[in-house]
């Protein structure tokens, strides 16, 4: 997982999965926003992963929350923030399909508690 930018000025989540011998099985850029250079981590999550982050809006950064099924194909992503600059540094699943999810600096004081759709 890391960042693209062959769309100029637009940054997006690149992700990559291969299997035990090196072998690229699933490839997939994904946009959140309008930038989405910074990745602070990956969970696996069922069959796929969540990955976590910072977006930029323009005028600030809000968190995000992207879920990939196996094939890397997004289920659904959300962006949470407030009036400041909103960053997720770390996630832990804590069980029933729930997760706490660090914050760094801005709106959030707190660790964010979210539960996955569906």
């Amino acid at each position: 997982v890391g960042w693209n930018n062959s769309y100029s000025s637009v940054d997006d989540v690149e992700v990559m999965k291969y299997d035990g011998n090196g072998n690229l099985l699933a490839h997939t850029i994904v946009g959140i926003e309008n930038r989405d250079d910074q990745v602070k981590a990956v969970m696996a999550y069922k069959d796929g992963c969540v990955i976590i982050g910072s977006s930029s809006q323009g005028t600030g950064w809000d968190g995000f929350i992207l879920h990939l099924d196996s094939d890397l194909k997004p289920v659904w992503k959300k962006l949470v923030g407030g009036t400041k600059h909103e960053s997720f540094q770390d996630i832990v699943e804590i069980g029933n399909d729930q997760f706490s999810l660090v914050s760094f600096r801005g709106t959030l004081k707190k660790p964010f508690v979210f539960k996955i759709p569906g």
